[in-house]
């Protein structure tokens, strides 16, 4: 049975309308996804009035993702969205001895259901900070678009928009925006858990990597294993970055809390080479008005 999704501002509305009530929507579970009753028409007419499509989606509702589109006030036009649960994914087992940052990054690409691939390339950590909003399609209005009074203009402009493509092309679509929301999910969960304390991070001296920093305005390069800030893209402010499971710390920590308590002094924490991170949002002068 086809799968439909029911957005956070539609559900005051769903007592008040017969046809979500006809079709299900009230038994829609705590992420709003529920299982729709009815026929192919009553599914269409549900999501034109909003309602969404749960991945993966139904192979009878495939079509909609391209044809059932609306425009909004700004002209543009949008599809159905597309409902992921993101509840499914489940983040990678970490070794006691810790991953480097590049092997941290593509064991949680690696949990993603589908296969996903990164570029080449820094992450910059702002973009990934809020996690994804579902897919849709989304045509943006022309920049020729017909005379607002040429009704016949418009109809031809918006047939063309809803031409079903070849089933190949759909289908590449589909898959392409998939890997895209996982991409993104992906790094999107493994920041948090950088975030919140789910994984300790360490350079390769054994000094902590503050986990402020993973919510900050710095950037990653999985590549080298290095961290650096937004507007300093030569020095990095942390290198051969490492991830550890909660418990877990690098045997340089280790080694060192043995010679001190050798000693009979406390332990002590290595010190990062560098802390300061720099905004980019920050002026660094003053402007005067003369009066």
């Amino acid at each position: 049975m086809p799968m439909l999704w029911l957005p956070p501002t539609s559900l005051l509305l769903t007592r008040r309308d017969p046809l979500l009530l006809a079709i299900g929507a009230l038994e829609a579970g705590p992420d709003g996804a529920f299982e729709a009753r009815g026929n192919y028409h009553d599914m269409t007419d549900a999501i034109g009035r909003g309602c969404g499509i749960v991945d993966p989606v139904a192979p009878e509702l495939a079509t909609l993702l391209w044809t059932s589109l609306r425009a909004d006030a700004s002209g543009a036009y949008f599809g159905p969205p597309v409902f992921v649960r993101t509840a499914i994914f489940v983040p990678p087992a970490l070794p006691s001895t810790g991953l480097p940052l590049g092997d941290l990054v593509a064991a949680y690409l690696a949990a993603a259901p589908v296969l996903v691939l990164l570029l080449p390339g820094r992450i910059a950590v702002r973009s990934f900070l809020k996690p994804p909003t579902p897919f849709r399609r989304t045509v943006a209005r022309p920049r020729l678009a017909p005379w607002p009074r040429d009704q016949d203009g418009w109809q031809r402009f918006e047939r063309q928009l809803r031409a079903l493509p070849c089933p190949e092309r759909l289908a590449a679509w589909y898959r392409a925006e998939r890997r895209k929301f996982w991409l993104r999910y992906a790094l999107h969960r493994l920041l948090a858990d950088l975030a919140g304390g789910a994984i300790g991070a360490y350079e390769g001296n054994g000094a902590d990597v503050p986990a402020t920093w993973f919510e900050s305005d710095v950037e990653l390069d999985p590549a080298t294993g290095s961290i650096y800030a937004a507007r300093d893209h030569r020095v990095p402010i942390a290198g051969q970055v490492a991830g550890f499971p909660p418990g877990s710390v690098p045997p340089e920590v280790t080694a060192l809390a043995e010679r001190l308590a050798a000693k009979g002094k406390p332990p002590a924490r290595v010190q990062p080479s560098r802390r300061v991170i720099r905004s980019s949002y920050k002026s660094s002068f003053r402007v005067t008005l003369a009066g």
